[in-house]
């Protein structure tokens, strides 16, 4: 079994996230970043799954032991009437699960534009969702050689398509 931290530092103060069902739920705006984050949340002792769709209800208490939740999407190869379609019901499904924080993973090239997969749009309709006035931003890139091992050496799961799920232990690695 891996040793995990239960307490995190916050604002607030510490809280024990064995208390919280979702510390936190996030959207990739392609799937490459969309494992980028699932991989740095198991990392980091998060129990993780990714899923190609919003969970259904269903899926979710498959997972009991899971404490982040993401979606794989495409929003970076959209146009911004596209990105409201597709981005609103996804964001909206994941503020129903009420988590501690919410991330919406924008690809590391940060190749935006107004046009196609905009990250300004994409922070517009979140903001909508979450009724929140500003957005913190944090940009940062990967840690590049790191995924081809973890693909090679530990179990990786991704789910959202039919298969075997992951053992319901705690040792699950995403």
């Amino acid at each position: 079994m891996v040793n995990r931290p239960h307490y995190f530092l916050s604002k607030c103060g510490a809280y024990d996230i064995r208390k919280q069902r979702f510390t936190n739920c996030f959207y990739g705006d392609d799937f490459t970043g969309s494992t980028d984050a699932l991989e740095s949340l198991a990392r980091m002792g998060v129990p993780t799954v990714l899923f190609l769709e919003p969970p259904t209800p269903q899926q979710i208490a498959h997972y009991k032991w899971v404490k982040a939740i993401g979606v794989a999407g495409l929003s970076r190869s959209l146009s911004p009437g596209e990105m409201e379609r597709q981005l609103t019901p996804v964001l909206a499904s994941l503020k129903k699960l009420k988590p501690r924080h919410v991330h919406y993973k924008v690809c590391s090239t940060f190749d935006s534009s107004p046009t196609i997969g905009s990250i300004g749009k994409a922070i517009e309709i979140g903001a909508s969702i979450f009724e929140s006035a500003w957005v913190p931003v944090l940009v940062a890139a990967p840690a590049l050689g790191v995924i081809a091992f973890l693909v090679t050496c530990l179990p990786v799961w991704v789910l959202g398509v039919r298969g075997n799920s992951p053992p319901g232990s705690p040792s699950f690695y995403g």
